[in-house]
């Protein structure tokens, strides 16, 4: 088997530079949902015992990329439409409030930021890569909720944030092409200050893909009912 170097990085334990190499492969799609990680094969690739892979575990299941099991140990957690659908209306509802403390805060570089990655997802989308789309429109979301300062409400969203990552990763090819998010709006409004309007466009923002979500969803359950009754 071949050994996984870990980078060196400055105050970073072992495990958590184990946990940040393992998260990259899940939300890259690497190790797809599902995978089993047996904690002894783990810590042959990265050249350690299983102390450190057994405590990067812990914090991948803290970010709810894993679950740990009693019998089958951690496993890359699946995508479920129904929690999808739960996590975009709590994000909804976080997001909009972090949109509303973030106007009146962001800097012209941060707003700067934004708008880059609001024309890398539309560009994404138009060029037929929705993968890449969805990881530029959560960076985007992402830029928001740091820009709101408040860390309670961050801590909460990166755990959202990472599973929609490994969610969007299994539905990638069966996303509604109507999914495709639009930012610039949002962005004035954000770019104004006017933190009533950026809250409510957030909101709309976040409930019209999860109703695209749940249209698709409904869509392919429709086609694999019809594909089983012909």
């Amino acid at each position: 088997m071949v050994e996984i170097p870990v980078p060196k990085a400055p105050g970073r334990t072992l495990a958590r530079r184990i946990c940040v190499a393992l998260a990259e492969r899940i939300l890259s799609g690497e190790l797809p949902p599902g995978t089993r990680l047996k904690d002894c094969d783990v810590a042959r690739q990265f050249g350690t015992s299983n102390t450190p892979v057994r405590e990067a575990f812990r914090e991948l299941a803290r970010d709810g990329l894993v679950e740990l099991h009693p019998y089958r140990g951690c496993v890359v957690l699946s995508a479920d439409p129904g929690e999808l659908a739960e996590i975009l209306e709590v994000r909804a509802v976080l997001e909009a409030e972090a949109a509303r403390l973030a106007a009146p805060r962001l800097t012209c570089e941060q707003l700067a930021e934004l708008e880059l990655l609001a024309d890398q997802c539309e560009n994404a989308y138009a060029a037929g890569e929705p993968q890449r789309g969805i990881a530029a429109d959560l960076d985007f979301h992402w830029g928001v909720v740091e820009a709101a300062g408040n860390e309670t409400m961050a801590r909460i969203l990166r755990e959202l944030h990472a599973r929609m990552r490994v969610m969007c990763q299994a539905r990638i090819a069966t996303l509604p092409a109507s999914a495709e998010p639009t930012h610039h709006a949002l962005l004035a409004a954000l770019r104004s200050g006017d933190g009533d309007r950026a809250s409510a466009l957030m909101a709309e923002h976040i409930a019209s893909q999860r109703r695209a979500t749940a249209a698709g969803s409904q869509e392919r359950r429709e086609e694999a009912q019809e594909t089983y009754t012909t």
